[in-house]
C-alpha cells in the first residue's frame, strides 16, 4: 500500500488556497514548501511506527512551531533553469500534477515551476516538434516551461521535453494531455473547478490574423513585450497599426495569479 499525504490549506474565510496529494515519504523527507498560519486539513497514512513521529515534526514545521530548513526554502526558490531535465524529474512533475484536486491548483503549481501558456502555433514558431494526437493541437492550450526570458520573445528559451494540454476556452474537460519528449505520454483526469479562477496572464498566447507574415508576428511580439514592461512607452506606428488585429484569447475566467 502506497503511503500518501493530502495537505489542504485555507484562508481566514475558509476558502481553499492549496490542495496537494503526494507521496508521504517524499513530503516528510523534504518538508513543507512553506509555513501556513491559517486553517489546515491534513490526511496522513500511518503504516509504520515512525510515521507518527514524522507527522508530528511535519505539522510543527507547517504551522511554524519549527523552522523550515534553509535547504527546503532554497528548493522552493530554485530557478527553473537550474532544474535538471532528467526523465525521472519530469515524471515526478507529472505525478505531482496528477494528484491535484482541480485544474486551477494544477495550473498554479505549474506556473510556480516556470510553465507558461502558449498556442501550438507558437510552439511551431520555435521549431518544437510535437506528435500531437489528432485535434489536440487546436483544442488545447499548452503549458511549457520557460527556462529563459529574453528582451525579444524570439530569443526566449523553452524546455519542450514536457508539456501539458489544458482546455481553457470552449468545452472545458477534466482531461489534461501530457506529452513527454515530443510524444503523447498519457491523459490525466483532473476535475474542472466549479468556478475557475485561472486566466491567461503570464502567457505567450497571442492570436494573429492569418494575413500577418511571420516576420511581422515576431516584430509585434517584441514590441508587445516592451509595452508590457512599460505601458507608458510610446508605441511605434507598426504597433499601432497591428494592435487592433492582434489579441489574446477571450478570457472566460478571471485571473487571480
Amino acid at each position: 500500500m502506497e503511503k500518501k499525504i493530502r495537505v489542504q490549506l485555507f484562508d481566514q474565510d475558509h476558502r481553499i488556497i492549496d490542495d496537494r496529494m503526494v507521496s508521504q515519504d517524499t513530503e516528510f523527507r523534504t518538508g513543507p514548501r512553506y509555513q501556513h498560519d491559517g486553517p489546515i486539513r491534513v490526511e496522513f497514512s500511518f503504516l509504520e511506527k515512525g510515521d507518527v513521529d514524522d507527522a508530528v515534526i511535519y505539522m510543527q514545521k507547517l504551522t511554524g512551531l519549527l523552522p523550515i530548513e534553509a535547504s527546503v526554502k532554497k528548493v522552493k526558490k530554485l530557478k527553473v533553469s537550474d532544474i535538471p531535465d532528467s526523465e525521472e524529474t519530469l515524471k515526478a512533475i507529472i505525478e505531482e500534477v496528477k494528484g491535484m484536486a482541480n485544474q486551477d491548483i494544477a495550473i498554479k503549481y505549474l506556473r510556480e515551476q516556470g510553465f507558461v501558456f502558449m498556442t501550438s502555433e507558437f510552439l511551431n514558431t520555435f521549431g518544437y516538434k510535437v506528435s500531437f494526437k489528432e485535434g489536440d493541437d487546436e483544442e488545447y492550450a499548452w503549458m511549457i516551461r520557460c527556462i529563459k526570458q529574453a528582451k525579444n520573445p524570439i530569443n526566449d528559451k523553452y524546455d519542450p521535453m514536457l508539456i501539458f494540454g489544458i482546455k481553457l476556452l470552449e468545452g472545458r474537460t477534466e482531461k489534461v494531455r501530457v506529452y513527454l519528449n515530443g510524444e503523447y505520454e498519457k491523459t490525466l483526469k483532473i476535475p474542472v473547478p466549479e468556478k475557475p479562477k485561472m486566466g491567461f496572464d503570464k502567457t505567450n498566447m497571442l492570436v494573429f490574423p492569418n494575413f500577418m507574415e511571420q516576420e511581422e508576428r515576431d516584430k509585434f511580439r517584441y514590441e508587445y513585450r516592451l509595452h508590457e514592461a512599460d505601458p507608458n512607452r510610446e508605441p511605434s506606428k507598426f504597433f499601432r497599426r497591428w494592435y487592433k488585429h492582434v489579441t489574446k484569447p477571450k478570457e472566460v475566467i478571471s485571473s487571480q495569479v
